[in-house]
């Protein structure tokens, strides 16, 4: 299944205006941060692949060598444990579910751009 652009645009902007208060200062370092896998998804939904995995040397470019999807995943975890300390030392319920449900849609939308990403024509 592939992602369009309006997936992630939602995965991205959304939380800078929805997330709970106090985790919005993590949303704003983290989103800046990830701006590398913002523009490779962006290139995938749209269906330019070339240019998604030429992000790849461009951001977090230690990873790249690794494929897409390995790529991603690492850069995502790397952004969240450089920004943790922007995350309240306790969250509520309704933060914990919020960090939660974004932390699976950057994971679905992972898994399912690298299918497009890493087809036989397309890996690195």
């Amino acid at each position: 299944m592939a992602i369009s652009a309006d997936e992630v645009r939602i995965a991205f902007d959304q939380p800078l205006l929805e997330a709970p208060e106090r985790l919005r200062p993590f949303f704003a370092e983290s989103v800046s941060a990830l701006e590398g896998l913002d523009l490779a998804f962006g290139y995938l939904a749209a269906g330019i692949v070339d240019e998604a995995l030429k992000r790849m040397t461009m951001w977090h470019k230690e990873f790249a060598p690794l494929g897409y999807k390995s790529w991603a995943e690492l850069y995502f975890a790397e952004v969240q444990r450089k920004n943790q300390f922007t995350l309240p030392n306790v969250l509520t319920p309704a933060e914990e579910t919020y960090l939660k449900r974004w932390h699976s849609e950057i994971h679905s939308l992972i898994e399912r751009s690298s299918a497009v990403a890493e087809t036989p024509a397309n890996a690195p």
